[in-house]
């Protein structure tokens, strides 16, 4: 089984046949506390997050991450899918003077955050997940979500990487419109398991998951791929931030 989207921690010891291409919410956790930390320097976070199984065990991964590096999370708070009133969880990170407020969750939920937000004045800087890398955010919070940083695979639709850019040509001559990160993983996922196919005379179980675990720096779309011991991705994320409602390359 090869996964191109499936994120949540306990598919690594789900078994010896499962591969995913997409970060584990684990890697995406450390990552971003990492990033806080080492590269930010902050010292404070304030956290409201999606109560579902895979953002909450990302949540975890981060708040345990970010404490034994150094830091302190000011506050903790949760809200339930569908749920449209945020200022009670605004209001309260806001009062423990955070130095940034950490938000990973699903696009609807959010921007309607977002939104809320900037009514309240809020002028404390946003950190999402890789979840966050959608246009749909963009239209769903607009100018609210001005400044949010968030993690993200290396998948860049300007890239002038060769492979990139067929794929760009290629998706957008069928669709006429850009590809969004899905599709890059959808892309990669079919070309990873394709060259692990062409790569063994006999095609059995046993030997296509040998030839997976045998890829390295695989040059997806959407990134270099590798997998551990695990069947988990090695990928290289990157930060991104939201600049005059559109995604860049985070500078910081």
């Amino acid at each position: 089984l090869m996964s191109p989207s499936a994120s949540a921690i306990d598919l690594t010891n789900a078994g010896d046949y499962i591969f995913r291409i997409y970060p584990s919410d684990s890697y995406d956790g450390m990552y971003l506390a990492n990033f806080l930390w080492n590269r930010l320097q902050v010292k404070t976070v304030s956290i409201i997050y999606l109560q579902v199984a895979s953002i909450s065990a990302l949540t975890q991964v981060f708040k345990e991450r970010f404490e034994l590096l150094g830091g302190k999370i000011s506050s903790i708070e949760n809200y339930k899918e569908g749920d449209t009133d945020f200022r009670s969880l605004l209001l309260k990170a806001k009062n423990t003077e955070p130095d940034i407020i950490f938000i990973p969750g699903y696009l609807r939920e959010m921007a309607i955050l977002l939104r809320q937000a900037k009514e309240l004045g809020i002028k404390k800087p946003f950190l999402s997940i890789s979840t966050f890398f959608d246009p749909k955010i963009l239209n769903l919070a607009s100018d609210a979500a001005e400044g949010v940083l968030f993690s993200s695979p290396s998948f860049d639709p300007l890239s002038n990487l060769p492979e990139i850019k067929n794929f760009v040509n290629t998706f957008k001559a069928k669709y006429n419109e850009i590809p969004n990160i899905l599709a890059g993983y959808g892309y990669d996922v079919v070309n990873i398991t394709f060259a692990a196919l062409k790569s063994i005379n006999n095609i059995t179980p046993d030997n296509i998951k040998a030839a997976l675990y045998n890829i390295n720096n695989y040059p997806g779309v959407t990134g270099k791929t590798a997998f551990d011991s695990n069947g988990d991705v090695v990928k290289e994320l990157k930060m991104m931030q939201v600049k005059n409602i559109s995604f860049e390359m985070s500078n910081l």
